[in-house]
């Protein structure tokens, strides 16, 4: 089977995984040092400080209120942006201009132009980025294309 597909199959281990993770994101229950302090005090004896920017205790709150989370997924943001562009414009022939007016319109890149502090509440992915490719990607050949 190839590796590629073996990943996403329900019963691989790397996508039992994935899955795990997003629960945990989604359920505020990442194993960050308060929750390991709660359900391990003999282990953990008190919460930590962020150990990205060392200004607030560890917290699945802190962690999507971090400066450097913010500036990292504000960075990958961008540069996501930069080369869905330049890939819809080298694939449709439209003008860069026009796709980055679009683009910016979408909450899923606005937040990281619009200059926000923080990331609450999170941009929505999935059905953004379905929204934009069918905007450009009129055709089913285009669209195997990027996909």
């Amino acid at each position: 089977m190839d590796a590629y597909l073996a990943q996403y199959l329900s019963c691989s281990r790397k996508h039992s995984r994935i899955l795990g993770k997003k629960l945990k994101l989604l359920t505020n229950t990442l194993p960050t040092t308060d929750i390991l302090h709660r359900n391990y005090p003999e282990l953990i004896t008190q919460t930590m400080q962020c150990f990205l920017c060392n200004s607030a205790s560890e917290s699945n709150d802190h962690f999507w209120a971090c400066p450097v989370v913010y500036n990292n997924l504000r960075n990958v943001t961008l540069e996501f942006r930069r080369h869905l562009t330049f890939n819809i414009v080298q694939d449709t022939g439209i003008d860069s201009s026009t796709v980055l007016h679009f683009l910016d319109s979408t909450v899923f890149f606005n937040w990281a132009i619009s200059g926000r502090s923080s990331l609450d509440p999170l941009p929505p992915r999935d059905s953004t980025l379905i929204a934009i490719f069918t905007h450009f990607y009129k055709s089913k050949s285009n669209f195997q294309v990027i996909y």
